[in-house]
């Protein structure tokens, strides 16, 4: 056995003081003065090593990311898709009417969301019919888009929840 120099105590980590020059493996000890193999040592060395770089760790973080906003637009096209077929299955020909502006945008909104879901419904504009204005001037709209769900009922915008509500309340 070959000593170390006095320096291989059984408490620190160095060259175990049990270790031969014949032995193949190279060995040390740990604190307790347990002999440890190559592999133990890599291991321990691999332990010491920097976690990950930033880099690496952004990229997976974007990618997380980019899967959960991709979720939440399938999600929501899958929402607006079957809140449209409801309302589509709701409206028979002639219950809901649309008073329009030529400039507002919020009409043109509309009228492509009815449209993409099928929804039977009719549309005149306050600019170019004035039977339209003055229907909208009687029912004391605020603004434009203003539907008539089935004659009776007046709902501001296209807010789905309340255009449904009208229509069953008509059943």
């Amino acid at each position: 056995m070959r000593d170390s120099g006095g320096t291989g105590s059984a408490g620190s980590v160095g060259e175990c003081p049990a270790r031969t020059e014949r032995a193949a493996a190279p060995q040390r000890c740990d604190r307790r003065g347990i002999v440890m193999q190559c592999s133990e040592m890599r291991a321990d060395a691999a332990s010491d090593a920097p976690r990950e770089r930033p880099l690496a760790s952004f990229a997976g973080l974007a990618a997380i990311v980019a899967v959960v906003y991709g979720a939440q637009l399938a999600w929501q096209h899958h929402v607006e898709a079957t809140r449209g077929r409801e309302l589509a299955a709701l409206v028979a020909p002639g219950d809901l009417h649309m008073i329009a502006s030529d400039t507002c945008p919020y009409c043109v909104v509309a009228r492509r969301r009815l449209d993409a879901h099928q929804v039977a419904f009719s549309e005149c504009s306050i600019e170019r019919d004035p039977a339209c204005r003055a229907e909208y001037e009687r029912l004391g709209s605020p603004g434009t888009p203003a539907f008539v769900v089935k004659g009776r009922h007046l709902v501001l915008g296209l807010d789905e929840q309340r255009l449904r509500q009208a229509l069953q309340q008509g059943r």
